[in-house]
């Protein structure tokens, strides 16, 4: 059943798209700097010396001048800081084949990069080169295995893999449901899938966490990848999380995703009203999911690295604008 999550507070600007915390902060400016000018123009009609309203016109300017100029560049700290630290600036330059709906990243704090000695991934021509199937799909697709599980709701979740790194070490927990098809690890340039469905008899549907390990620069992580099919789509949705955080001897529970406010190692998104990719960044890496809306839906997840020399071979000597 979902559990809608508490509505974010919107006098806290943290939980403000970037944009909008610009275009308020400027708006604050606009408002002081007229309301300073009204309350100018009063006391100059209140005023009979001309000398001393020529002194309150000249501190007026000077104070609305000074007010505009600070605000707007508190504006563009936030927006230098949310660049940096939520993925917007950098994440923007891969383009995945929707919009992105979500990006968070805190990895600035954990390992900073330099823009300048990095080039970053086209990722709309890197999709458009695609990936070979893996075992789990030789001869066979994922939406082909979804229809021959005779179960009403079924979901599968296929995995692409554009890095260089192997996914290993693959973990899935059931949060309602089973698993039919298993998942594999992913070897670079390949897709694997996995298919779960409800369990015989049951009024619930199928829900859980799946993740996969990879090493990068000899630290370990994981991506997570939440899935919820409901049986009933009468008051509930479809829902998808992903997250990337460091390796831990066990993963977040399928409530920690599902329900948690924490989102600085993963975002969610409800299949209702569209199918729009979300998309999350972090530690210099990307991944990008979108699922369907009805009882039998495809989750399609993308792996991609911000970083052209994190490519899978191939792909690095292969996309538009590698040397």
């Amino acid at each position: 059943m979902r559990r809608i999550p508490d509505m974010r507070h919107i006098t806290d600007l943290t939980h403000i798209p970037d944009m909008r915390r610009i275009s308020i902060l400027r708006l604050y400016a606009v408002m002081y700097t007229i309301g300073y000018l009204k309350t100018g123009h009063q006391q100059l009609h209140s005023s009979a010396d001309k000398g001393s309203c020529e002194k309150i016109l000249i501190s007026l300017t000077m104070m609305s001048c000074k007010l505009t100029l600070v605000l707007c560049v508190l504006a563009a700290i936030v927006a230098v800081n949310d660049g940096l630290s939520h993925g917007s600036i950098i994440s923007d330059l891969i383009d995945f084949k929707d919009d992105p709906l979500q990006e968070h990243d805190s990895a600035a704090k954990d390992e900073k990069f330099d823009s300048k000695k990095k080039r970053f991934v086209d990722g709309g021509a890197l999709i458009a080169l695609g990936v070979a199937a893996g075992t789990s799909l030789i001869g066979t697709t994922t939406n082909a295995l979804l229809s021959q599980t005779g179960y009403s709701v079924t979901v599968g979740i296929e995995m692409e893999n554009y890095s260089k790194w192997l996914l290993s070490d693959p973990r899935a927990i059931n949060d309602a449901g089973q698993i039919s098809t298993p998942p594999t690890a992913v070897k670079p340039r390949t897709k694997e899938t996995m298919i779960a469905h409800k369990t015989s008899n049951a009024a619930k549907g199928t829900s859980g966490v799946v993740s996969w390990r990879f090493e990068k620069g000899g630290s370990a992580y994981r991506i997570l990848v939440m899935w919820s099919v409901p049986y009933s789509q009468d008051f509930h949705s479809n829902w998808l999380g992903l997250g990337i955080r460091p390796e831990e001897s066990t993963d977040p529970t399928f409530d920690d995703m599902y329900d948690g406010t924490d989102t600085t190692w993963f975002a969610r998104k409800d299949f209702y009203y569209d199918t729009n990719t979300l998309k999350f960044c972090r530690f210099d890496v990307c991944v990008s999911g979108a699922m369907g809306t009805s009882h039998k839906s495809k989750v399609l997840v993308r792996f991609i690295p911000q970083d052209v020399d994190d490519l899978a071979p191939g792909f690095k000597e292969m996309i538009s604008g590698s040397k």
